[in-house]
């Protein structure tokens, strides 16, 4: 952001350059709350870095998500002498997974349900009267995933029905779908091919090396189940097979085919239903490296994230020299925004009035009431 706006002072040009801090990418949605603020309404375009083991402008998407606590009450009673007298929350929380389990069966193949009991009880001889599960439901359309969870919450209902208890929902977040950019991806691109590859040292391919080896077979079994399931072109399986090949990437590759579709989430997803984005990945880490893994802390920290930093910084700015420089660009980044968008306006996947999470250092990380 400060080298685009050193350039345009010197080149006489005028624009606006906004660097914005997100915080809680992915646990948290930070661009949700933001977004709900208008923080990003004025914007012609956005440009977004995350860290990767694959220098690679994005074409393709990620599925949206909405976290919900289900919270349900009975009453308690003593198990061994008068359990008739109690209303397990437990049993609600149990017949509601159940249903949930039954209901995969009857969702579209991008649909990803998965939960984690979170109070369950004190002890086995007292009939809980309070239990919650905690739900990732996730989708590749907006529209679907607010159906699904509709359904959802009904199947929690009908628990809650069937063991004579009450159920409470809490969003924690939600992230609507990305939609990347693929005239901005090809900007992105085209400044790869300026700027070439990052330099690794051999030390830092053999640093790199070590920490695949506590990895064996990751990122060989992913690359096999992208081809399997996306049956890309014999140019991106060759680039992909480069890639299980190699302890670190170096060079620049295009964008893998915009079909696929990322089973994570994002709240650069909201973002893109405002603006046109593309998000744009550098190697800050080992290719054999899996996601949210300590091997991701131990590369990005050191020298090869810092590279991959420094390569993301270079790509963004003169990506962003080129839009100043030539306007019409942006005039088809925002035609091809529109056409995917279909003139919808952003409808944030959290209910109005849902506050952030309250995070603090060891203590209580659940949503605020």
């Amino acid at each position: 952001a400060v080298a685009v706006q050193k350039w345009l002072k010197s080149n006489g040009k005028s624009g606006t350059v906004r660097y914005y801090g997100c915080p809680a990418e992915e646990k948290g949605s930070g661009k949700v709350f933001m977004a709900q603020a208008g923080a990003f309404n004025d914007l012609d375009a956005a440009l977004n870095f995350h860290p990767s083991n694959i220098n690679m402008p994005e074409k393709g998407g990620a599925v949206g998500v909405n976290a919900i606590y289900f919270r349900f009450s009975g009453r308690s009673a003593h198990a061994g002498g008068a359990p008739h007298k109690g209303r397990s929350a437990l049993d609600a929380v149990e017949l509601m997974n159940v249903g949930v389990n039954y209901l995969r069966e009857h969702v579209k193949d991008d649909v990803r349900m998965h939960y984690i009991i979170t109070e369950g009880g004190k002890a086995p001889n007292i009939v809980p009267e309070e239990a919650e599960v905690y739900y990732f439901i996730r989708a590749a359309k907006p529209d679907y995933l607010a159906e699904v969870v509709e359904r959802v919450r009904k199947v929690a209902e009908g628990a809650a029905l069937m063991t004579e208890t009450t159920f409470e929902t809490c969003f924690e977040e939600g992230c609507s779908a990305l939609l990347n950019n693929h005239y901005l991806a090809d900007l992105q691109y085209q400044a790869m091919q300026l700027i070439g590859p990052i330099t690794f040292t051999q030390e830092e391919i053999d640093y790199a090396q070590t920490i695949n080896d506590a990895f064996p077979g990751t990122n060989s079994d992913y690359i096999d189940d992208r081809i399997e399931y996306f049956k890309p072109s014999a140019e991106i399986i060759a680039a992909l097979d480069e890639y299980r090949s190699q302890p670190l990437m170096a060079r620049n590759f295009i964008a893998l085919d915009e079909r696929i579709i990322a089973t994570g989430s994002t709240d650069l997803g909201d973002l893109s239903q405002i603006v046109p984005v593309s998000e744009l990945r550098t190697t800050c880490l080992p290719t054999g490296c899996p996601g949210h893994s300590w091997g991701n802390v131990a590369a990005s920290g050191m020298s090869i994230g810092h590279k991959g930093m420094m390569h993301a910084a270079k790509i963004m700015a003169v990506t962003a020299v080129e839009l100043y420089s030539d306007p019409s660009h942006l005039v088809k980044i925002r035609q091809e925004f529109e056409q995917k968008n279909g003139g919808k306006p952003y409808v944030p996947m959290i209910p109005e009035g849902t506050k952030p999470p309250h995070y603090e250092p060891d203590g209580d990380q659940t949503p605020q009431e």
